[in-house]
């Protein structure tokens, strides 16, 4: 958790200090099979990103931000 509480934007400094093993982010619903694949290719080219390792290992789910807005059992779908 990084000492971050709630949802708070995070800024791209601090995320590439904390060097994540793992990144969850949202893709878009309308067509998630290329929506998701965009999301991904978009967040990987941020500058400072790409040089992380879960990045360079394709440790990036992209995940439809409906999901992530739900709360109860569907979170698991």
């Amino acid at each position: 958790s990084e000492g971050v509480q709630g949802h708070v934007k995070v800024p791209v400094e601090s995320i590439v200090a904390w060097n994540p093993e793992w990144f969850v982010i949202p893709c878009a619903p309308e067509d998630e099979a290329t929506g998701c694949e965009r999301a991904r290719e978009r967040f990987a080219n941020q500058p400072g990103l790409a040089d992380l390792e879960a990045v360079k290992r394709g440790r990036v789910l992209a995940v439809p931000g409906r999901v992530l807005d739900t709360t109860g059992p569907a979170l698991f779908d």
